[in-house]
């Protein structure tokens, strides 16, 4: 089985991102916003589309490719929650389409059918369709086509212990100037099943902690926020070994506001099933530790041969 990225992922990052200043009613006093932007981001990884749920990503060739709890198809499901012969998703050029066989139905939008077209003409149609209690995702990204298993009540999800945080510390609640570049740049990141995957930055976030002036190549994700994907002398340690996500808040001007209290993991680190980017080499704040934001979780992911080794 190969793995890819998926549209969930950047749902996350951007909903946190976004989050970072809309959460918090005017009047809260920080630790309390803070406690909800946590609550939700608690929400958001035990969503029943969340990555907890996912129990497969599958790369799809061009051709036939067969769906069903028989091992040697190219979307293996589970034998208890689906028959041995499911459906054939055909890959045909710029067309994918989704046919059931024998009496097997499967629903889109509430509706059972026997035939989904995911992708018409490189346009994606119909992106999900269930069987029973799993649900598929089609995804066409960076490094192909793929198709997402979830299901709701899968262990990792249900059996969840939560995210672990270090205390609220609102001295990790920073300033800093955001540098444009003269031209934006390609960032590549390393990925959590190998390989890599790229970004575009507009520029970088310069900011200063005891004295020291550290920079984040960022990523937009509105007009009035980015994120940064950084290492730092805890990663690792005390927190997840792929790194975390900072959210960066735009001010007036040039100014921006880093809240390390809500650096965040990217769902690999729950899940195998995410082709997650890992900081770039320029972001690895190695010479600083920070003591906020999310911590590493508490269980660990058997990750594929092809991750990288610091993450296994």
């Amino acid at each position: 089985m190969k793995i890819i990225p998926s549209s969930l992922i950047s749902a996350l990052v951007i909903g946190l991102t976004l989050c970072a200043s809309t959460c918090a009613a005017p009047g809260d006093n920080y630790i309390t916003s803070l406690d909800a932007w946590r609550k939700q981001a608690d929400e958001k990884i035990r969503s029943e589309d969340g990555p907890l749920s996912a129990i497969g990503l599958y790369w799809l060739h061009d051709g036939i490719n067969k769906v069903g709890a028989y091992p040697s198809n190219e979307v293996v499901l589970p034998s208890s929650l689906a028959p041995t012969k499911a459906g054939i998703i055909k890959v045909d050029g710029p067309t994918v389409t989704f046919d059931t066989v024998d009496n097997v139905v499967v629903a889109v939008d509430g509706q059972d059918t026997k035939h989904v077209t995911l992708q018409k003409d490189g346009k994606i149609d119909q992106n999900n369709f269930k069987l029973g209690r799993l649900k598929f995702s089609f995804v066409n990204r960076e490094l192909g086509l793929a198709i997402r298993v979830t299901d709701p009540n899968n262990a990792a999800r249900r059996d969840f212990p939560g995210q672990q945080w270090f205390p609220a510390d609102e001295s990790w609640v920073l300033e800093g100037h955001f540098v444009p570049f003269d031209a934006p740049k390609t960032l590549v990141y390393e990925a959590a099943t190998g390989g890599t995957r790229t970004g575009i930055s507009p520029g970088y976030v310069s900011f200063n902690h005891d004295g020291h002036e550290y920079r984040l190549e960022v990523q937009k994700t509105s007009e009035t926020s980015y994120l940064a994907f950084f290492f730092d002398a805890s990663t690792g340690k005390a927190t997840y070994a792929g790194g975390r996500v900072v959210p960066i808040e735009k001010l007036t001007g040039d100014l921006v506001k880093l809240d390390f209290n809500k650096a965040f993991n990217m769902p690999c680190a729950v899940s195998a099933f995410f082709n997650c980017q890992i900081a770039p080499q320029q972001n690895h704040l190695t010479a600083l530790e920070i003591p906020a934001g999310e911590k590493k979780p508490l269980v660990r992911v058997q990750r594929v041969a092809s991750a990288p080794d610091y993450i296994k």
